[in-house]
């Protein structure tokens, strides 16, 4: 048997040496990537979960159709839509009432009263919640004439004005005046370009077998110079008598326009003879 020189033995171990070193540090390299990787592993698992987590863009509510305490006549046929736009495509639940009962979007709405409509949108994925109110009213008919009319212009710039108004439902309507709300009873009056408002100080309610409704109510106005309420200057158009009502246990507003000459026919019927049987606000 061959023996090997110590010279050859020392070789060998030497060559041996490096190849285990050599494979070490490839294997420390190969940790070093495979370390790496991991750690770009996770953060990217941790930036997708963070993404997927991100809430989606919240949907937005809009009613159009009508306008928010807007007013309209009597007779205007309203078709108040929703529009729900949603640019991340969210789930959500919807809900949309009128007056607390469910409303499909579009159906015409002509009966005279106050109404409010309802829009929830309810979305988890967007962590979000929305509640849009509308509230409205078509207004309903009055009959309202001119008893007293005067306008008084003064030289500090400001008027005196009286006056008085008979009001009572119209035929097709029957409510009663005594349901009318003194305190949002106004006089609208367009001077000089400008509008301006008079509250009323006192109703009172009467009742005669000559009037159309057998009952109605007298509304009066009234403002000094020196309170420097209503300007002196140039009435535009016709004023308008504006009131609260409440109608089928809800309430609504009466707006009409007044001819600033007193009717005479109802004039008439009122010398013929009227009770009052009650009276609102001061004298």
């Amino acid at each position: 048997m061959k023996q090997e020189s110590p010279f050859q033995a020392r070789i060998d171990t030497e060559d041996t040496m490096r190849v285990h070193l050599h494979t070490e540090s490839r294997r420390g390299k190969f940790r070093e990537i495979l370390g790496y990787g991991l750690v770009v592993s996770v953060l990217l698992c941790l930036w997708a979960g963070c993404k997927s987590r991100h809430p989606a863009p919240s949907p937005k509510v809009s009613i159009v159709g009508v306008q928010q305490f807007g007013e309209y006549p009597f007779g205007q046929v309203l078709t108040p839509d929703v529009v729900i736009s949603n640019p991340g495509r969210a789930k959500m639940e919807v809900q949309i009432e009128l007056n607390n009962r469910p409303y499909i979007p579009k159906t015409p709405i002509s009966e005279p009263g106050g109404y409010i409509l309802s829009v929830s949108v309810d979305s988890h994925e967007a962590l979000s919640f929305q509640l849009v109110q509308y509230e409205f009213w078509i207004l309903l008919p009055a009959e309202v004439h001119t008893l007293k009319w005067a306008y008084r212009p003064h030289p500090n710039g400001f008027a005196d004005v009286e006056a008085e108004f008979l009001v009572y439902s119209p035929a097709n309507f029957a409510y009663s005046v005594r349901d009318i709300y003194l305190g949002d009873c106004e006089l609208h009056i367009s001077i000089n370009s400008k509008l301006y408002k008079l509250s009323a100080y006192q109703m009172a309610v009467i009742q005669s077998p000559y009037l159309p409704r057998g009952e109605a109510g007298i509304l009066k106005f009234r403002a000094s110079h020196e309170s420097k309420k209503i300007p002196a200057g140039k009435i535009e158009g016709r004023p308008a008598v504006r009131g609260q009502v409440k109608w089928r246990d809800w309430f609504t507003y009466f707006k009409e326009e007044v001819s600033l000459s007193k009717n005479s026919k109802i004039e008439k019927e009122l010398k013929k003879g009227y009770k009052t049987v009650m009276t609102f606000g001061g004298s």
